[in-house]
């Protein structure tokens, strides 16, 4: 359609508007349909006066597509029009109205406008493009209103955002704004539907929690609590008789031990009084009175899966109250495990306490070995006890007992000798200058006799023997009447025969004295003895 678009700068060249011919010698009939063609294109302007179809700038002229972002303007060097910045916008049948901005420009026999879409793209048709009534450069806009320098104290950029103080004599850019304050988008929102975030750089929306919420209670399943062990529902007391409820045993009334398997069977525990099931409780693990258990419902009735054992309140409290010594065992776990780990040691000092107290009692002596420790080690390294002699770690006066041969041996340097039994002999010296040491000290008897000489100076003792004899005596009652009338005199014989042990022990009385002694008993019974 043609419009003041079409019309030329040259007054000369317009001669025909709206189809309607002004030119020279027109018909009058034409001047009243020449007037309402311009009111009609005067009047389409201003209906969009904002945008504007300039072309080439004269008369009629051609939009080319080149690409979907850029167009040319036929035959004419329009750049300094079409500049970078200037908002356009294009209309066609395919490509429809869409709006950009200007990139750049270029003349070569036709001028090339490069464009950012808003959205969209050219299509390769016939194009009716146009630009903003204000230019970016030059504009209109009067000086003082807004300024370069007006602009730069207004607006606050990315860079400069995080220093800003909030005012109402400032405005943020896109950028700034986007940096400092939330944005509704997919990379700061979390909506319905979308994948749970868990972080604190998103905000959810009041529909994303509600999902949220009903994700983590369908998770979670419902919740049942029952008295004890025996007051399970008779029927499965989950909404969907299927998995995920979670009852809550307030108190067992008694123990329960799981079997080898980890399951716990129990006899009437329903209300109903039908068997309940527990698995998963660990093998042989026993729960004890008082103590309460979260199990989950199974898609089997009556089944149920162990879930954790629940303390009592009043235990807890005790804990809580004692926060302090917990927090010490944990600070010297370390130390508890080392001694776990020695409780075998640890029971037997307990059992032995009686000793460990004895060692207390004596630290003075055991102080004394630990001072003379380095003896003690030296004593250990000396003396051994074994079932054969030893071949190594041998220093000339080692000692040790042979338990093989019974014998306590010494190593010579070279070689283990045994230490023979021997005799002590018992010596006076002259040195011994106390007189009648050997006189006072030394006693004879049974015939001997002693001669000590060189009384207090190197004293001698002579013991000289007498004849002796030992007489037995054995007293027999031969008549049977009670009294021994019978004597029974055994000797020795001047020494030549010997006495055993046993004729020893069976006399009644034993005499020493001299040999040829005999003995008789008189008729009024004395006992006589003749030498």
């Amino acid at each position: 359609m043609a419009g003041i678009k079409d019309y030329s700068t040259t007054a000369s060249n317009n001669t025909s508007v709206g189809g309607v011919s002004i030119a020279e010698g027109m018909l009058p009939s034409n001047i009243n349909n020449a007037f309402r063609a311009i009111a009609a294109d005067i009047r389409e302007f201003y209906n969009d006066s904002q945008w504007v179809i300039y072309g080439d700038g004269d008369g009629a002229h051609t939009f080319a597509y080149v690409s979907g972002t850029a167009f040319t303007v036929a035959g004419a060097n329009v750049t300094a029009f079409y500049h970078a910045g200037r908002r356009v916008k294009a209309v066609g049948s395919s490509t429809g109205t869409i709006f950009g901005t200007i990139a750049s420009s270029s003349f070569s026999t036709n001028t090339t406008v490069n464009v950012t879409w808003d959205s969209g793209s050219l299509q390769n048709e016939s194009l009716v493009i146009y630009v903003g009534a204000l230019s970016k450069t030059n504009n209109s806009i009067p000086t003082g209103i807004i300024t370069s320098t007006n602009l730069s104290g207004l607006l606050v950029d990315n860079s400069s955002h995080s220093g800003s103080t909030p005012g109402d004599t400032t405005v943020f850019t896109t950028a700034a704004s986007d940096s400092r304050y939330f944005r509704q988008d997919s990379s700061e929102t979390i909506s319905s539907g979308d994948t749970w975030s868990s972080n604190d750089n998103r905000i959810a929306t009041t529909a994303a929690i509600d999902a949220r919420v009903i994700d983590l209670v369908d998770d979670v399943g419902g919740f049942v609590p029952i008295a004890n062990e025996t007051s399970f529902p008779n029927a499965n007391p989950d909404v969907n008789n299927a998995a995920g409820t979670i009852v809550s045993i307030t108190s067992l009334s008694s123990d329960l031990t799981s079997n080898s398997s980890g399951v716990i069977t129990i006899a009437n525990g329903t209300v109903g009084n039908s068997t309940v099931t527990l698995n998963g409780c660990g093998n042989a693990v026993t729960f004890a009175t008082g103590f309460g258990l979260l199990v989950e419902t199974t898609n089997t009735l009556n089944t149920y899966t162990f879930v954790r054992l629940v303390p009592k309140a009043t235990e807890v409290t005790t804990v809580a109250t004692n926060a302090t010594a917990v927090t010490n065992v944990s600070n010297n776990i370390s130390a508890i495990n080392t001694a776990n780990s020695n409780s075998t040691n640890i029971n037997t000092v307990a059992t032995n306490i009686g000793n460990v107290n004895n060692v207390g009692n004596n630290i003075g002596a055991v102080t004394n070995v630990s001072s003379n420790l380095t003896g003690i080690n030296a004593f250990n390294e000396r003396y051994r006890v074994a079932s054969s002699d030893p071949s190594s770690s041998l220093d000339a006066g080692d000692l040790v007992f042979n338990t093989s041969s019974n014998e306590l041996k010494f190593y010579s340097g070279s070689s283990w000798n045994a230490i023979a039994s021997q005799d002590i002999n018992v010596k006076v010296t002259g040195s011994d200058t106390s007189s009648g040491v050997l006189n006072d000290k030394i006693l004879v008897s049974g015939g001997l006799t002693k001669t000590v000489t060189n009384s207090g100076s190197n004293e001698k003792l002579t013991l000289s023997a007498q004849a002796a004899e030992v007489y037995g005596f054995i007293t027999t009652d031969t008549d049977s009447d009670g009294i021994k009338d019978t004597l029974q005199v055994v000797t020795t014989n001047g020494g030549q025969d010997n006495i055993s042990s046993t004729v020893y022990n069976s006399f009644t009385d034993v005499i020493y004295g001299a040999s040829g002694m005999t003995w008789s008993i008189t008729n009024d019974g004395n006992l006589r003895v003749t030498i």
